[in-house]
């Protein structure tokens, strides 16, 4: 039951809070520093201190490769969004006809 029902239903909340999660680590950037260890190199702070010092090859491919997964993401999201959607327009019309038209009786 929690394969088939509750954990479906779960889905979309858990990527939606990995995702931010992940946001809200890039984002916060100055409390990171604050929070961490002399030895600790988490991916924003190592990103913030090559701005400062000087980019490399490896920071710009990492940026590019997030922003490519990002698009990657929303466009996946719509499409998946709008796989559950009622058709509209022509389509639409049609199947409400057919569900429109007269059942005829069955002989008892």
């Amino acid at each position: 039951m929690f394969f088939d029902i509750t954990l479906p239903l779960l889905v979309p909340a858990i990527l939606s809070g990995m995702l931010l999660s992940f946001a809200m680590s890039l984002d916060d950037v100055i409390i990171s520093i604050f929070v961490t260890g002399v030895n600790v190199n988490t991916l924003p702070i190592k990103v913030y201190t090559q701005i400062k010092t000087g980019v490399t090859p490896e920071i710009n491919a990492l940026c590019t490769l997030m922003l490519g997964a990002t698009i990657i993401l929303v466009v996946l999201s719509n499409v998946l969004g709008k796989v559950g959607k009622p058709r509209t327009g022509k389509q639409h019309k049609e199947t409400a006809e057919r569900s429109a038209a007269p059942v005829p009786a069955q002989p008892q």
